[in-house]
Order: structure tokens, then C-alpha cells, then sequence
């Protein structure tokens, strides 16, 4: 506790940080019964839970690395991982309860830390359940300093036996040129300025394929990468 503060700070920010997503996981698995849900964000789809081991040493610490482990670390709703109820047809609409259960029960402290969020999504559930969206975007502007990025699921460029590299980047093309025309004809005007899709990826696979691109295509495709697409793109 010699430290400066600034430096006691740093530190934690390093011992609190993870290299994956956390991921949102129901604790009490969500239905639509009449028993209340609870839930929040863990290490991996095991439902390890979120803790601050830092918060136990001292009051000191406790007080200065407060809601420190959102500002450090990304968010992710994966409907794969959030520990739904056993038949439950996964949906925008699971998507759309854990985003407000989050943010109707979140501190505002925990809120103002927070940066990114991916939701990672079928498209079609767009199209399935278009009520939603009005929902999910009103849900949204109640956390203009987070940034939302919608990844939609199959989007992506995984190495596979079945494909050479010329064809998975045509296809990743293909993909991303085919959401851009499904939002332009999507019956939705209120998406607003946080949702956004982007490639479920790191951008640094783009560099391998971009062989078989155009210089123009390779620049279209950094641009889904760095700007994701949205409504009026």
C-alpha cells in the first residue's frame, strides 16, 4: 500500500484483466415462469463467477478497484453460454431479457465503467422477432458511453478442411455484403447509433486472404472490420 495510488491502480487494472469476453450467464436458468431470474457476467460458459479478489484485502483497495473489472475487460451476451432453460428455443428475445436485465440492475457505477459489449446473434432472429428491436434499441441509448457490437454468428473467417482461402473470403464477402443490403431492407427505422454489426473475428485474419481480394474489396472488408455496418450504411 506504499505504492502511489496511480500505480497501485495500474496494477490492478493488469491483475483484473482477461484475455476472453465475459460472458453473461444465468445463475437461476431463464424462463418465463414465475420464478425470478438472476444472472451477471463469468469467466467462461463453466458460470465461474465474476469477483474482484482484490475487494478482500483491504478497505483501500475495496473502494479504489470498484466495478474496476468492467472498465478493463469486454462484455459478451452469447446465447450459447447464458445458461437458458433445458428446450427453450433460443431467440432475439434471450438476447434481448439478459440486455435488460443487465441494465436495470447494474449500479451506475458499473455502467459508466463499461466500453464494449458483443452480442453475438442468429440474423434471422431479426426477421423472426422485429418487435424486439424497437425494445432492444431504446434499451441501448440507456448507455450511450457503451459501445454495442452485434456479431453475427457464421460471419467470419474460420480455417476449414472443406475451403481453400479464395473461397472462404468470397464467402466472408458474400456474408457481408448480404447484411448490408438485409439492413437496408429491414422494416426498422430506429436502430440508432449503437447497433452495429461486425465480423465475428479478430482483424488480423483479413491479412492472409487479402491476396485474393481487390485492393478495393480489401478496403471494403477493414471498413466492416473497423466501422461494422449499420442501418444507414
Amino acid at each position: 500500500m506504499d505504492l502511489p495510488p496511480e500505480i497501485r491502480l495500474m496494477i490492478a487494472e493488469y491483475a483484473l484483466s482477461h484475455p476472453d469476453e465475459l460472458c453473461w450467464y444465468w445463475t437461476t436458468p431463464k424462463s418465463d415462469g414465475p420464478k425470478m431470474p438472476a444472472g451477471g457476467f463469468h469467466y467462461d460458459r463453466s458460470g465461474i463467477s465474476l469477483n474482484n479478489p482484490l475487494a478482500s484485502v483491504c478497505k483501500q483497495l475495496q473502494d479504489e478497484t470498484k466495478d474496476i473489472v468492467f472498465k478493463v475487460n469486454s462484455l459478451l451476451f452469447h446465447p450459447w453460454r447464458m445458461n437458458v432453460r433445458r428446450g427453450d428455443r433460443l431467440s432475439l428475445r434471450h438476447i434481448v431479457a439478459a440486455f435488460r436485465y443487465f441494465v436495470e440492475n447494474s449500479t451506475p457505477g458499473v455502467l459508466a465503467c463499461c466500453h464494449t459489449i458483443s452480442i453475438s446473434l442468429i440474423l434471422g432472429w431479426l426477421d423472426d422477432e422485429p418487435n424486439l428491436l424497437n425494445e432492444w434499441s431504446a434499451l441501448v441509448q440507456m448507455v450511450p458511453n457503451i459501445e454495442i457490437r452485434c456479431l453475427p454468428v457464421g460471419w467470419d473467417l474460420t480455417d476449414n478442411y472443406f475451403q481453400g482461402y479464395e473461397e472462404i473470403i468470397m464467402e466472408f464477402m458474400g456474408r457481408g455484403q448480404g447484411l448490408e443490403q438485409r439492413l437496408r431492407d429491414l422494416r426498422y427505422q430506429s436502430f440508432g447509433r449503437a447497433l452495429r454489426f461486425y465480423p465475428a473475428c479478430p482483424v488480423a485474419q483479413i491479412k492472409k486472404y487479402s491476396q485474393y481480394l481487390s485492393h478495393a474489396d480489401v478496403q471494403i472488408a477493414y471498413g466492416w472490420f473497423e466501422h461494422g455496418i449499420g442501418y444507414n450504411s
